[in-house]
């Protein structure tokens, strides 16, 4: 999850004036959490069900996400009841997940945020080692949704195999 983690990361600090605000950095942490599930659950759902792999790899995602080492968003000095409420909230926009309208929304027209989110697409589908029917079509329709160039595309697409 090497990848993720420095996406989140940078995604974060992009967000985000002052890392020392422990209150804020709580808020876009959970905000960074629910557009990575968000991005998942979309992309599992390309081909109209959720498979096994899939599942697991929200869970193991979700298990990173709030490990405290930092080594994928920093957690300290954010209370453990605060960061369950996350984790929960987290849960809950998995059966719920945010529009790939608000998840634009989030990247502010920023267009490397887009492409970080688009590549994480990618990275869940190249997860399980097998295009499903509807993943393509859908990774290309979220290229679009984020004007991201046939270029810049098919180059990521081709990085993780899905091409």
């Amino acid at each position: 999850m090497g990848i993720l983690g420095d996406f989140a990361k940078g995604f974060v600090a992009g967000m985000i004036d002052d890392m020392n605000q422990t209150d804020q950095r709580a808020i876009n942490n959970e905000l960074m959490c629910k557009i990575y599930t968000s991005i998942i659950k979309h992309i599992s759902m390309a081909d109209g069900q959720v498979q096994t792999q899939e599942l697991s790899f929200f869970e193991n995602f979700v298990d990173i996400m709030f490990k405290n080492d930092g080594s994928f968003l920093d957690w300290s000095g954010i209370n453990q009841k605060t960061i369950d409420s996350i984790r929960q909230n987290v849960r809950e926009t998995w059966r719920y997940p945010l529009s790939i309208t608000e998840i634009k929304q989030y990247t502010r027209g920023d267009s490397t945020r887009k492409l970080d989110l688009f590549e994480i697409a990618c990275i869940v589908t190249a997860s399980d080692s097998s295009l499903e029917k509807g993943e393509l079509p859908f990774l290309k329709a979220l290229s679009k949704e984020f004007s991201i160039s046939a270029i810049d595309r098919d180059t990521i697409l081709k990085n993780y195999g899905l091409v």
